[in-house]
């Protein structure tokens, strides 16, 4: 994604306090344009692309691969085979898989194989400390300009340390609950995309609206699908599109929503950076307090975590 180094997200305090213009051209950076001059923490619904068919009880399918599912506190997991989202924010992150690390589940049953997270940070070319004790994962933040002076398992190891991209906002699916009834859900997520492939496709999709046609992604709600890729791997990209002229204005409630995610995403850099700090001279044994095992989406439950 080509992102200039001083294009940041612009903050919800940031975009309450400009006008339209103003708001829509820090946008336009923030997504990789060039710009124009014109409250509590709480835990997020994961919003994820399933990879792999689910299946109920008796053995039917109930989510088919490439559908979209989200965790709800009270319904479970929702599946449905698109989503309507409203984005707030998004942020940068790297992370890669070490399979000789030591991880504590909450049970406190001991394994080895977890992933490693950095912060999260407005650009990708920011530094972000990580919680092994290095920084962006263990990948240089500099553009490497002999890359096969670099020997195969140094290649090897840069390439594991993948860029993402966070996604906040608002999702609304209709689909299906755990137990197969028909259900409706609206709720704040996190969608974490990688940043070569589908989260680059979202972020661009949001540069023309703002760059382009001159639209706050916020007052939109922008219809998902999935799309499935094939490459050396398969792989799900997204397919975005406006499919009514609905608009949103910039609320109470917006304005709370943008506060949780605020919040949501301070404190999950503040825990990452305590680990940080620890793994600097303690060694690279770390609690694993994720809710599942499934390492193709693995992301950060701050749900359990003690605020300070």
């Amino acid at each position: 994604m080509n992102v200039q180094e001083d294009q940041h997200p612009v903050s919800q305090n940031e975009i309450i306090g400009m006008g339209e213009p103003a708001a829509l051209a820090a946008l336009e950076k923030s997504f990789g344009g060039e710009g124009r001059s014109d409250s509590a923490t709480s835990s997020l619904g994961r919003l994820r692309i399933e990879r792999e068919n689910i299946e109920d009880s008796n053995g039917d399918i109930l989510c088919p691969s490439g559908w979209f599912s989200v965790n709800t506190s009270e319904e479970g997991k929702v599946y449905a085979k698109e989503v309507f989202f409203r984005y707030f924010e998004h942020r940068f992150r790297y992370k890669r898989y070490d399979a000789f690390m030591e991880r504590t589940n909450k049970e406190g049953e001991k394994s080895q194989g977890a992933y490693i997270h950095s912060v999260l940070v407005k650009g990708p070319r920011d530094e972000a400390p990580s919680d092994d004790g290095t920084f962006q994962c263990g990948r240089p933040l500099e553009y490497i300009k002999d890359w096969n002076a670099l020997s195969k398992d140094r290649q090897e190891f840069i390439r594991s340390c993948r860029l993402m991209i966070i996604f906040y906002g608002e999702a609304t699916l209709k689909g299906l609950s755990e137990e197969g009834k028909k259900t409706e859900v609206t709720v704040p997520v996190e969608i974490e995309l990688s940043g070569k492939t589908s989260g680059k496709t979202l972020s661009k999709f949001f540069l023309d609206l703002v760059a382009k046609k001159r639209i706050l992604p916020n007052s939109r709600s922008v219809l998902m699908k999935s799309k499935k890729m094939s490459g050396g791997v398969t792989y799900y990209d997204v397919d975005v599109s406006i499919v009514n002229a609905d608009s949103y204005s910039l609320d109470d409630e917006a304005v709370d929503l943008y506060n949780k995610f605020s919040q949501h995403i301070s404190q999950i850099n503040k825990w990452i950076m305590e680990r940080h700090v620890a793994a600097s001279g303690n060694g690279n044994n770390h609690d694993d307090d994720d809710d599942d095992d499934d390492d193709s989406d693995d992301m950060i439950d701050i749900t359990n975590q003690a605020a300070a």
